[in-house]
């Protein structure tokens, strides 16, 4: 009896999983075989399972990108250029050990005191690993170096500044610190007469303002720098357009000499001026326009433009005279 129930078990299974799989125009209307779900599962999972273990035992080739570290670079020594970043390996051995050596590549030893260096001898697979190298490109890499040195350089802004209408800077943008000190192969650092900033915009500036600027990185990895940022300072102010009456003034005119009149005499300045200074550049003492005597004297046209002078300690910019040129006149002393 129980020979009789061993045997049938076969039957019984492939009869279950073929139904499983069975589709038919009414499997709509007939209820869901609970176990399906599962049965399918564990099929796809044996499945995967036993491809996975055929492929990864298999022998394949890739190839892969394996970095490069510069080794052995004596302190008074500096690189003119760099090596490759990576090098091209074509690799051949189990598919799990060439999956495990991409997951953690290992590097290739640029070594500055054995130049050029031998990139397949350099390679530093490990022995454990079942792995052939086919191919390595490039196959030798060369790494020139020259005296190391160092040079101070002032700092270059690329600091653009934007203001609203009607706003504009007091003064230079100002960088602190001013200069940084760079060092590496001696033909690349007496090839900089400065060093920039990166350019950054500024936006809506109204009043002072701080803000630290990185250090342009060009070429960071073959030089080094003291700094790598910098503040600039920036300062606006709103200005506002004026006008002024002064009287205009003949300097150098020798006493024993000619009697110089002016037509107009008195003229309208008009000129920019920061808003918090609009009252001062009225009443201020050096507010005042000249002709010199010796312009006069060497004239042939018989019109001379008058020189603007506005108080140092006022922010007053780009002054005009109306008229821009003036009449003159001279009359002789009497004896």
């Amino acid at each position: 009896m129980p020979s009789t129930d061993t045997g049938s078990q076969g039957p019984i299974f492939w009869e279950r999983l073929r139904k499983v799989f069975q589709t038919s125009g009414n499997s709509q209307h007939e209820p869901e075989d609970p176990n399906r779900t599962l049965v399918i599962a564990v099929c796809v999972l044996i499945s995967a399972t036993l491809w996975l273990t055929l492929t990864l035992d298999e022998q394949r080739t890739v190839v892969i990108d394996i970095p490069t570290q510069v080794v052995n670079l004596p302190p008074d020594r500096a690189l003119t250029s760099l090596p490759p970043e990576a090098v091209r390996v074509e690799l051949k051995g189990q598919g799990l050990q060439l999956i495990l050596l991409r997951l953690n590549p290992p590097e290739v030893a640029v070594d500055v005191s054995n130049s050029p260096v031998d990139v397949r001898s350099a390679l530093a697979v490990p022995e454990t690993q079942n792995i052939q190298v086919v191919s390595v490109s490039p196959q030798q890499i060369d790494v020139p170096t020259e005296t190391r040195t160092e040079r101070r350089l002032p700092i270059r802004s690329k600091v653009t500044v934007d203001m609203p209408r009607s706003y504009e800077m007091l003064g230079p943008l100002r960088l602190r610190p001013d200069s940084v000190t760079i060092s590496g192969a001696r033909s690349i650092v007496e090839s900089f007469a400065s060093w920039p900033t990166k350019a950054i915009t500024l936006d809506d500036v109204r009043d002072s303002v701080r803000v630290q600027v990185p250090l342009s990185d060009t070429l960071d990895q073959l030089l080094e720098r003291s700094i790598s940022s910098v503040a600039a300072v920036a300062q606006a102010g709103r200005f506002t357009e004026d006008s002024l009456r002064v009287d205009v003034e003949v300097s150098g005119v020798p006493s024993d000499q000619n009697l110089v009149a002016l037509e107009p005499s008195v003229i309208t300045v008009k000129y920019r001026v920061l808003f918090e200074h609009t009252f001062e550049a009225k009443t201020a003492p050096g507010f005042f326009a000249t002709v010199s005597y010796e312009e006069i004297r060497s004239d042939t046209s018989g019109f001379v433009e008058p020189e603007i002078t506005v108080p140092s300690d006022l922010q007053i910019r780009d002054p005009k005279p109306f008229p821009q040129r003036l009449r003159y006149y001279t009359f002789v002393t009497g004896e």
